[in-house]
C-alpha cells in the first residue's frame, strides 16, 4: 500500500511502503524499519530529525547530491539530526539526471 504523508511529524515510523508528495518535515525521528520501504518522491525530508534506514529497508530518491552524513542544504535528506544508513539496507538513485551516491552511503 502507498500512502502519502503530510508534513510537520514528530516520529515517522516506516514499516511498510510510504511514498512523499510533498516534503516532509519532522521534528523526531524516521525510522525505515526491515521490510519498509521510504521512497521520496524527489522530494525533501527536512527540519530536526534523526534519519535511520535499517537492515533490511529500502530508501528511493531521486536527488542527484545523493545521500550526505550531515547537511541541510543539499541531497535527499536535509535534517540537523544523526542519520544511519545500514549497509544491509537497499538504496535506490532513481533520478532523471546522473546520480551520485553521496559520502552519506555506507561503503
Amino acid at each position: 500500500m502507498t500512502r502519502m504523508a503530510p508534513a510537520g511529524y514528530g516520529n515517522v515510523p516506516v514499516q511498510g511502503q510510504l511514498l512523499l508528495k510533498a516534503p516532509l518535515t519532522v521534528a523526531g525521528t524516521i525510522t525505515v524499519a526491515s521490510g519498509g520501504m521510504l521512497d521520496t518522491g524527489c522530494q525533501p525530508l527536512t527540519g530536526a530529525a534523526s534519519l535511520e534506514v535499517a537492515a533490511g529497508a529500502e530508501l528511493r530518491i531521486c536527488d542527484a547530491a545523493g545521500l550526505a552524513p550531515t547537511g541541510t542544504t543539499s541531497g535527499a535528506v536535509q535534517t540537523t539530526g544523526p542519520r544511519i544508513f545500514s549497509p544491509a539496507a537497499s538504496y535506490l538513485f532513481n533520478g532523471t539526471v546522473a546520480q551520485a551516491t553521496g559520502a552519506g552511503l555506507p561503503s
